[in-house]
């Protein structure tokens, strides 16, 4: 029909037509369509004919017509209905979001923040702000990415707004998105037609990259009451542009990835490139650590990254290239560009310098020193000043709050550091140098380069030395200095020099007379200090934690002081009379830390009542009688304060409170002055400890006047206090409250006690109705004997006064049975921090009331909706944390860590009771039912727990566990499966599991196969596994769970004590293990690594094994294992780094095997350990192997190259008890990398390199090897055998201890065959053997016969020239120690030790012979560097040096002079009568 055509003339225009229209034509489409069906049945029956088709059929021919009349009705219905003022509006394109959105739980916390705002019928417009390159337009693509796919608004658009905003540009953005056509030029008229377009429908506008406040308005985007279904998304790098300049209801800020998720990001966004490549990876991970939010250098070679990493390590030399993402410099360096005034970018910049290694304070110490704080008249205005500065940069996402806990701190982010030390090193000539940075400053004396600089900071730089004179008179300074360092540096105005060591400080120090801060902390100060009293520029003076041990009397002389700190300075006793009094200007005094005994001659505190400028004060007070009277009364002035009255306390460190007292006295409270009250009135912290003789803790120092500015009140040890007040009080400030060590309090206020006395006084609680803490965020009990915390019910006096309660700690309140009531607990909505530690009373946490059930339809009880962390430790009665009885599901929705350790009495973590009875159900031993849960838990810690039959029984509620990450279960005796029947598919996301000394446990996942398996397996996301100390143990996976569970994504196992596991894996996890790093298995009954495939499958097919990511293979004390696979296999690890293989006696392969009988291992002899293709252990650098009892080779003998072990750097052997020697000559040849060789207690070890006698190779060069150790082998002979010459030019250290029959390092087997009869005494070291740089030889229980051989020889003398230490010990065959002809090249030979050499005759043989000159005079032998000397044991010894002509056997004559020899010792000679002649 022609008014089909009518819906259809939208597409003619590339219009979408309207919701009306489209609706029109679907109905005139179903008119048409039925009206025609019926119109052709009734026209088949018209043509039909009565009476044997003779007369018209009338009766059809009729209907025909009424139809007819019926649908011109029903059309002319439709006609009337397509009175269209339009039919469609202009084609709107399909968004195309590409994000690139990567799923970490940092971003995703956040992403769910914003979809659930959006969702909020309350919030219209919603803020997301970070520093650049974080990620905010990720997430905010994301965002609209899934809107479009849920479709919860008509339109989402999107439109970037960028530093200077351009209307028209931001209006056609939004216009595009929404089909509109804007052809006017009026921006007024363009945000009309805009607005009016908006508000037709439900919508989501996001305006992305906001750097100041845009008038929405004048864009057109309607907000607010003027249209409620208008959502608005924001982005800036400024929490201020969002929250101050266009009020967003709700604020995100996005943060650093941490480092698992930033590792994942990067290798996503720099490719693959190096995972094959070892060095490149390292590298890759060291650039990450700096940027691993970049997509930086995608598949470069090593030499890219190398010059990336140095680049981002020392900024300071250039700009980022662009291989260093230029576009996140420049937006950063935009950022600091666009700060508001020139002082505020300079105290950015200094932050950045600092870093997170210096405090706000010393940024403020700074800042005044060089003028950046104007307008500040006073210490407490400036600090003001830098601290509303500090806001605006952290607002600005360019500063950070430091990740410790120290609020002191801040912190800068590596790449916004990287571009402010570019900056200031370019535009400020600063150079800084940290840890990291390598000394590029070679020439301190280039004197035009260091003119230059107008700062120079120096954290902990590797720098050798120091010039002479520091020439930059521009500059602001953040080893030991030459006197005249700073004599060209007249205009310096900060110096701050930390951790260093003076004889005497500088005497051109006193030459900076323009010197404003000076701080030398943590220094030794030596003893010219009085030099710092000709700085009389000087505001800042800081020695804290400087060894000094008086404040000399010249610092009197610095009339311009404002601050001095001596804090921290233990050694500190005196302050020199009348300094103080001299600082008239003094603003700040800090003193806390210090040994001054205030009250002794000249240290009188009554000197800091004469500072009539002081407003911060803090000072330590060993003695409350040593302050004078009305000392305290005149200190109301001060605005800060830390009063510390007492011995003992610990460092002054907490910040968080500018007024705090703190008093541990020796005498009474009455002994102070009545200013103490006023002072505790105006104290945000307050501490008392130790008050002697007192029940009412505050009663004496407050008169009970109320406590307006108190935020932490912490009070221990008071073995006499029974309440802390005496009437109804309230604490309107009052943050924190801890009650600690105190036996005999019975209630918080006393009058309570009086008004319940009808109640036993142990059965009141500590807080009752006479109480309020309106602002509580922290409550901490400790060491009570109370029996209640609270009332059991609900008072008159509600428990709202505890509702801002964060954190909650009860420890060691024995008394206590019941913590909480369920109405009670349900005040607490900002609880966070949840943890009750020996409480051995307690038996719930939660307990039971008479209320009633409630009426809500709903069967989830939220509890606790804030909670982040429980702990529950040492609670010996405890049955359960709360109880049940309403058949819900009671809910923890906030809950991220839960520990329960050594509740031996817990079964079930929710107590069931009756509903009539209120009867205790026994539990069946399960810790979670249905009938909890944790929809955002993330870790738990189980352990202790010795009736606990199961973790968690199916099924489990929906919401629960769905993000559990870590798992830890320790001494869960009754356990016996921790993941039973498939329940692992609950803990999807679950990353670590530990298991370890549960002493029934039989298996770890237990999996079930059913009728209806889905095709594809569920990967599970299980990363590290590690179980231990498991006697019964028969399973990891219970039955393979090919086709349900993939396990692809573990990287690390650790299997320990397990004594009835006989396989770790089933085949088909151990084929798809492709980021498998880790793998150890020790002291366990395992007899194969992997259990064999299911009956059925192809046995003459050979199983592939690919461990393409296993570095590190420990087989430690496993005497039952056989072999990796008990079928044909082949195995390949070609990162496998690191392999160990100890007591394994009945390992019979390792590698791949091909061969097989029946299933057996088919041999005719015994394979060797590794036989493996050339592919197979490429990779190894760490090779240890032990205990094979059995006859074994370790590897086939081969031709070179065969079996590759280039890379091969430590080998290990040890109890090897069938081996006869290690490496033949060709495979030796391969060991280019070895660096240390061990061998031990080897009995049948006769070489380590046994090579042919003939061989076409002349030398086998160990060109790494620098350690031999040799151990407890006794039959090995030498170390090489063979006619080839081993040259091993690194090795600088040989140890051979109880090898009986060695005697060579390196022997043919000739001369092997002559030393065995006797024939022939071969020499430790002969020409085969080159080792130029030998350092420690040690020789001990060996059948050496001559360490050297007695003629002359360039290689032998060679070996020598290096060797600094030479212990002999039980060699019972050597006569003598040196030949005489050597004697002269032990240069550098400072320790000597013989000991036990039966048959030791001399040290120096010379043949019996005189040797001389021509001219008679004797050989002398010179030790010049010999320092230590010891003989011992040597019953034959007659003379280091045989001396012709001499009468008598002396130890020591006059043709041996040690130079330098200070340490002698000589023990049990016989053959000697005489010790004489002993030249020095």
């Amino acid at each position: 029909m022609e008014a089909i055509g009518i819906g259809a003339a939208a597409n003619v225009s590339s219009e979408t037509a309207k919701a009306d229209v489209l609706d029109w034509r679907h109905r005139v489409e179903k008119v048409v369509t039925e009206k025609e069906k019926k119109v052709k049945d009734l026209e088949v029956k018209a043509k039909t004919k009565c009476f044997f088709g003779l007369c018209p059929n009338i009766k059809s021919r009729y209907q025909l017509s009424r139809k007819a009349e019926e649908a011109t009705a029903t059309f002319d219905k439709l006609i009337k209905d397509c009175q269209f003022e339009r039919v469609g509006y202009p084609d709107i394109p399909e968004a195309i979001v590409r994000t690139g959105f990567e799923a970490f739980k940092s971003r995703e916390e956040v992403f769910n923040d914003i979809m659930e705002s959006l969702k909020d019928a309350t919030t219209s417009m919603i803020g997301v702000y970070g520093m650049a390159g974080v990620g905010k337009t990720y997430v905010v693509k994301e965002v609209e990415r899934q809107l479009h796919e849920v479709k919860l608004f008509d339109s989402v658009v999107r439109a970037t707004v960028s530093r200077i905003p351009d209307i028209k540009e931001i209006q056609d953005q939004i216009a595009y998105s929404l089909g509109l056509k804007l052809e006017e030029n009026s921006p007024v008229v363009r945000a009309r037609r805009l607005c009016e377009r908006l508000r037709r429908e439900r919508n989501v506008i996001i305006l992305d990259d906001l750097w100041k406040k845009l008038d929405l308005e004048e864009v057109g985007i309607p907000f607010g009451s003027q249209h409620k279904g208008c959502k608005i998304l924001l982005t800036s790098r400024s929490q201020n542009v969002l929250t101050n300049g266009m009020d967003s209801t709700k604020t995100f800020a996005i943060g650093d990835l941490d480092g698992e998720e930033a590792w994942e990001f990067f290798k996503k966004m720099a490719g693959d490139s190096f995972e094959s490549d070892e060095e490149l990876r390292s590298t890759a991970i060291e650039v990450a650590k700096k940027c691993a939010r970049l997509p930086l250098l995608r598949n470069k070679p090593l030499y890219f990254w190398s010059v990336a990493l140095q680049r981002l390590q020392r900024p300071y030399l250039e700009k980022c290239s662009d291989d260093i993402s230029a576009e996140v410099h420049s937006a950063i360096e935009l950022s600091i560009d666009h700060l508001s005034s020139e002082d505020l970018k300079q105290i950015f910049l200094l932050c950045s310098l600092l870093r997170r290694v210096n405090r706000i304070e010393d940024l403020l110490r700074y800042a005044l020193g060089l003028g950046l704080i104007k307008g500040a008249n006073s210490m407490k205005a400036a600090r003001d000043s830098l601290l509303k500065m500090m806001s605006t940069l952290k607002e600005s996402c360019l500063l950070l709050d430091s990740k410790s806990s120290n609020e002191e701190s801040f912190d800068v982010h590596d790449l916004t550091y990287i571009v402010a030390k570019s900056i200031a090193s370019k535009d400020n000539k600063v150079l800084a140098l940290t840890e990291e940075d390598e000394d590029i400053v070679t020439d301190w004396s280039n004197g035009e380069s260091m003119k230059e600089c107008n700062k120079i900071i120096l954290q902990h730089p590797s720098i050798n030395k120091l010039p002479d004179q520091l020439n930059c008179p521009h500059k602001d300074l953040s080893l030991t200095l030459p006197d005249n360092f700073f004599k060209e540096a007249k205009n310096l105005k900060v110096l701050h020099l930390t951790r260093m060591h003076f004889s005497s400080l500088p005497s051109s120090i006193g030459l900076l007379t323009s010197l404003s801060t000076l701080c030398l902390d943590c220094c030794k100060l030596g003893d010219n200090l009085p030099i710092i009293g000709a700085l009389k520029n000087l505001n800042v003076l800081s020695l804290m934690a400087s060894d000094i041990k008086i404040v000399p009397k010249e610092i009197g002389q610095l009339l311009k002081l404002k601050l001095l700190d001596v804090s921290g300075c233990t050694k500190l006793k005196t302050i020199s009379a009348d300094v103080l009094p001299s600082l008239s200007k003094l603003e700040e005094l800090y003193m806390g830390g210090t040994s001054i005994q205030w009250g002794q001659p000249n240290t009188s505190l009554a000197e800091l009542n004469t500072l009539s400028h002081l407003s911060t004060l803090e000072v330590q007070i060993p003695d409350a009688r040593a302050a004078p009277e009305d000392f305290f009364q005149k200190l109301q002035k001060l605005e800060g304060y830390k009063i510390f009255i007492g011995k003992e306390w610990e460092r002054f460190g907490n910040y968080q409170y500018s007024r705090t007292l703190k008093l541990r006295l020796n005498t009474s409270i009455d002994d102070l002055d009545h200013g103490i009250k006023k002072l505790v009135k105006r104290t945000q912290d307050l501490e008392l400890d130790e008050l002697k003789g007192v029940k009412i803790a505050l009663k004496e120092l407050t008169d009970e006047e109320r406590l307006s500015h108190l935020q932490n009140l912490c009070i221990r040890n008071g073995l006499d206090i029974e309440s802390i007040i005496h009437d109804k009080n309230e604490f309107p400030r009052l943050q924190s409250l801890t009650l600690q060590d105190l036996p005999q309090l019975v209630s918080f206020c006393s009058q309570d006690k009086i008004d319940a006395s009808s109640l036993p006084e142990r059965e009141l609680p500590l807080f009752g109705e006479k109480i309020s803490f309106p602002s509580l965020e922290k409550l901490q009990l400790s060491s009570l004997s109370v029996t209640r915390v609270w009332q059991n019910q609900l008072s008159n006096v509600s428990f709202y006064t505890h509702e801002k309660l964060t954190t909650l700690k009860i420890e060691g309140c024995g008394n206590i049975k019941y913590l909480l009531s369920f109405s009670m607990a349900k005040y607490l909505v900002h609880l966070k921090y949840f943890e009750i530690t020996k409480c051995n009373c307690l038996e719930e946490i939660i307990f039971w009331e008479d209320i009633e059930e409630e009426s809500e339809v709903t069967m989830t009880l939220s509890l606790f909706p804030q909670l982040k962390s429980l702990e529950l430790k040492d609670l010996q009665h405890l049955r359960g944390f709360c109880f049940n009885s309403q058949n819900k599901v009671i809910e923890f929705p906030f809950m991220k860590s839960m520990t329960i350790y050594n509740c031996p009495n817990l079964e079930s973590f929710i107590c069931r009771y009756t509903r009539e009875g209120k009867q205790r159900i026994s539990s069946q031993g399960d810790l979670f039912d249905n009938k909890v849960a944790f929809p955002n838990l993330e870790k738990v810690i189980i352990s202790f727990l010795r009736k606990m039959k199961m973790i968690w029984r199916k099924p489990l509620p929906p919401n629960s566990f769905p993000k559990l990450q870590v798992l830890f279960v320790e001494g869960c005796d009754e356990l016996l499966t921790i993941f039973p029947s498939n329940m692992l598919i609950t803990f999807q996301r679950l990353h670590r599991l530990f298991v370890h000394n549960c002493g029934s446990l039989q298996q770890v996942f237990e999996i079930m196969h059913e009728e209806n398996e889905t095709a594809l397996p569920a990967t599970a996301q299980l990363r590290e596994l590690h179980i231990g100390e498991l006697p019964k143990l028969k399973y990891i996976w219970k039955n393979d769970p090919k086709g349900i569970f993939s396990f692809k994504k573990i990287c690390a196992i650790v299997v320990c004590d397990c004594q009835s596991l006989k396989n770790v894996f089933p085949a088909s996890i151990t084929q798809d293990l492709p980021k498998l790093g880790y793998l150890s298995i020790s002291h366990s009954g395992v007899e194969e690594i992997v259990s064999k495939l299911e009956e059925g499958s192809d046995s003459e097919t050979a199983v592939n094994f690919e461990f393409d990511q296993l570095y590190d293979l420990v087989l430690w004390k496993l005497p039952e294992l056989k072999c990796f696979y008990p079928g044909k296999h082949t195995a390949k690890w070609p990162m496998l780094n690191k392999l160990e293989v100890v007591e394994c006696g009945k390992m019979k392969i390792l590698g791949t095997h091909l061969n097989t009988n029946n299933g057996q291992l088919d041999s005719p002899i015994h394979p060797p350990l590794f036989l493996v293709e050339k592919a197979g252990f490429q990779a190894i650098e760490y090779l240890v192997l032990s205990e094979f009892s059995r006859s074994i080779e370790i590897w086939k003998e081969n031709v070179h190259g065969s079996l590759d072990f280039k890379k091969l750097k430590v080998l290990e052997v040890y109890e090897c008890n069938t081996m006869t020697y290690i490496f033949s000559v060709s495979m030796a040849l391969d060991l280019v990398q070895l660096e240390d060789i061990k061998v031990k207690q080897c009995p049948m070890m006769e070489q380590i390199i046994k090579g042919a006698e003939e061989t076409e190779m002349d030398i086998l060069l160990l060109p790494e090897l620098r350690e031999i150790r040799l151990e407890s082998c006794s039959r090995l002979t030498s170390f090489c055998m063979g006619s080839i010459t081993l040259e091993c030019p690194s090795l600088l250290k040989i140890v051979v201890d109880d090898c009986p029959k060695m005697y060579a390092m390196a022997s043919t087997r000739e001369q092997e065959d002559r030393e065995i009869v006797g024939r022939e005494k071969t020499p430790f070291f002969n020409y085969k053997v080159l080792c130029a740089h030998l350092k420690h030889l040690k020789l001990s229980s060996t059948n050496i016969k001559k360490l050297w051989p007695d003629k002359p020889d360039r290689a032998i003398s060679s070996n020598v020239l290096n060797l600094q230490c030479l212990f002999v010990k039980r060699c019972h065959n050597l006569e003598y120690l040196f030949p005489s002809f050597l004697v002269k090249n032990f240069e550098r030979l400072y320790l000597l030790s013989l000991n036990n050499c039966e048959n030791m005759e001399e040290i120096i043989f010379t043949d019996g012979l005189a040797a001389a000159a021509e001219d008679e005079i004797p050989q002398i032998y010179l030790f010049t560097k010999l320092s230590f000397l010891k003989l011992g044991r040597l019953p034959k010894l007659r003379t280091f040096c045989h001396q012709e002509n001499s009468e008598t056997n002396t130890l020591f004559n006059q043709r041996v002079i040690f130079f330098f020899c200070i340490f002698i010792v000589i023990l049990l000679f016989i053959s000697i009568r005489i010790l004489t002649c002993f030249p020095h």
